[in-house]
């Protein structure tokens, strides 16, 4: 990686479809079903970065071969998003309500305490 270099890398990405096309083509797909399990969901995990990275890029949109190349070829980025996205939602979830039994049980001691003061 030493003589890669990341504009000219990222230039390529954005401004051409070779890259995209490359990582849609069947040898990715076979390597993907032939890799163990945690390999699996690190490549699920960076299309769907890049993906989003690029919708955000283009506000919302992304260009023609994502949908037909990569997304066709790995449905599982859905899947992978819809996990993240109801995990997110579960941790947001349990924090807050965390958070309201740490301020109830403190609003609570605080209470209790001037009685026990006074007995």
């Amino acid at each position: 990686f030493a003589d890669c270099h990341g504009q000219a890398l990222l230039k390529r990405w954005y401004e051409s479809d070779d890259l995209l096309g490359t990582l849609g083509e069947g040898p990715l797909r076979i390597a993907y079903d032939c890799a163990p399990k945690r390999f699996r969901t690190q490549l699920l995990s960076l299309l769907s970065r890049a993906s989003s990275a690029e919708a955000q890029r283009n506000e919302g949109c992304l260009r023609g071969p994502w949908h037909t190349l990569l997304l066709e070829q790995f449905p599982e980025v859905g899947l992978y998003r819809d996990l993240m996205h109801e995990l997110r939602l579960r941790v947001v979830l349990l924090s807050s309500e965390m958070k309201e039994k740490e301020e109830g049980s403190s609003g609570k001691e605080d209470a209790a305490a001037p009685e026990k003061m006074v007995r």
